[in-house]
C-alpha cells in the first residue's frame, strides 16, 4: 500500500499529512515513512521499505519523481497554499525569512506545478482547511481506497488525532508557531511569487513581475539592489538574482531598464542561468533612454533556481543604470 502525500511546506500540508498518517496506521498498522526529493531517493528508500505499507512525502519533488508516481498510477494528494502564508510558515517553523523563504516557496511550488493540475491527482487548497476531520478522514479514505467502518474513523480521530470526531474542523490541528514573518517579507512574497496563485485555482502560472529588490548587486556584493547603479569601474557583474524557480515549460523574460550618462559606450551582457547558461546575450548601449531587452528560456527542471544576470563587459568612467523589473510570461 502507497499513500502519496506532496505539498508546500505550509501548515495546510502538515495538518493533512498528519491524517494521512493516522488513517495508514489505523487501517494498516505501522507504516514505513519515505521523505523523497527524487526518484533514486524513493527507489532506495523503497528498496529498504520490507513489506510495510509507505506514506512518501515531498514537499520539492524533481520531475522525476513526479513523472514516476503519475505513471505508476499511485494516488497522489497535493496539498497547496497561496506564497504569503508559505513564507509565514517558514518563518515561524524554520526561522527562515527575507529573499531565502521566498526562494524555498517558490521551489516548492514550481515542482508542485504540473502535479498539482494533472487530472489523476487530488489537489487540496485552504478551502479545505473549514471542512470536518471526520469528512476529510473518509475522503482521504476513498481516494486510498480503504474502508473504514465508524469505529475505525473514530479511533483515526480521537485515539490518533485526539481531537473531537464531532465539528472539529482541519484547521484546528493546523500547526502554528511564535513569531512571523515582516510585514515587507509578505508583500514581497505576494508580488513577486503573485503568478503562482493561479494555481490554486485549477490554472498554470502564466505570468511573474520580479521588482528591483528581489535582485542582488555587486556593490556591496550580494545585497538587494535599492536604487540606481553606478557603472564606474571595471568589467563586472552588476545585478543578478533573484534565484526564483519557474514551472517546466518555455518562457519569455522581459528586462525592463534605463540607462543614463553612458558618455563613453558600453556594453550590455544579458544573460539566464540555472546549473548552466541557458540562454545569452549582448549589445551595445547607448547614452541615455528606457529599454526592454527580451529573450526566451526553457525550464526542464523546476527545482533549479533562475538567474537573470546583467554584466557591464567593459570598464567605464561614468554611466548609471536603472533597474525596473523583470517579467517573465509563459510562451503558449
Amino acid at each position: 500500500m502507497f499513500f502519496a502525500v506532496l505539498g508546500t511546506p505550509s501548515p495546510l500540508t502538515a495538518a493533512v499529512l498528519k491524517v494521512v498518517q493516522a488513517l495508514a496506521e489505523t487501517a494498516l498498522g505501522s507504516y514505513y515513512w519515505i521523505a523523497a526529493g527524487t526518484a533514486d531517493d524513493l527507489r532506495k528508500a523503497w528498496a529498504q521499505r520490507g513489506e510495510k505499507p509507505v506514506v512518501m512525502f515531498a514537499d520539492i519533488p524533481s520531475q522525476d519523481i513526479t513523472r514516476m508516481v503519475v505513471d505508476a498510477n499511485i494516488p497522489v494528494v497535493v496539498c497547496l497554499e497561496p506564497p504569503a502564508a508559505i513564507v509565514d510558515h517558514l518563518a515561524r517553523t524554520r526561522d527562515l525569512t527575507g529573499l531565502p523563504a521566498l526562494r524555498l516557496a517558490s521551489q516548492s511550488l514550481g515542482t508542485l506545478h504540473d502535479i498539482a493540475l494533472d487530472t489523476t491527482t487530488y489537489t487540496l487548497t485552504p478551502s479545505i482547511a473549514d471542512v470536518e476531520v471526520s469528512e476529510l478522514v473518509e475522503g482521504l479514505a476513498r481516494i486510498y481506497g480503504l474502508s473504514l467502518d465508524k469505529e475505525r474513523l473514530a479511533e483515526v480521530i480521537k485515539k490518533k488525532l485526539h481531537i473531537d470526531a464531532n465539528g472539529t474542523t482541519l484547521r484546528a490541528i493546523m500547526p502554528s508557531g511564535p513569531g512571523g514573518p515582516s510585514t515587507a517579507d509578505m508583500a514581497l512574497a505576494a508580488s513577486a511569487l503573485d503568478g503562482y496563485t493561479s494555481l490554486l485555482n485549477g490554472k498554470a502560472a502564466e505570468r511573474f513581475t520580479w521588482a528591483t529588490g528581489v535582485f542582488l548587486g555587486a556593490k556591496p556584493h550580494g545585497e538587494p539592489i535599492t536604487g540606481p547603479i553606478e557603472l564606474i569601474g571595471g568589467r563586472r557583474c552588476f545585478a543578478f538574482g533573484p534565484y526564483f524557480h519557474l514551472p517546466s515549460g518555455a518562457w519569455r523574460v522581459s528586462v525592463d531598464f534605463e540607462i543614463a550618462n553612458n558618455v563613453s559606450g558600453n556594453i550590455l551582457k544579458i544573460d539566464a542561468y540555472t546549473d548552466r547558461t541557458i540562454e545569452e546575450g549582448a549589445a551595445r548601449l547607448p547614452r541615455d533612454g528606457r529599454f526592454t531587452s527580451s529573450f526566451d528560456i526553457a525550464i526542464e527542471e523546476p527545482r533549479l533556481p533562475l538567474q537573470i544576470r546583467l554584466s557591464n563587459e567593459e570598464g567605464a568612467i561614468e554611466g548609471r543604470f536603472i533597474l525596473h523589473a523583470v517579467v517573465v510570461e509563459r510562451i503558449h
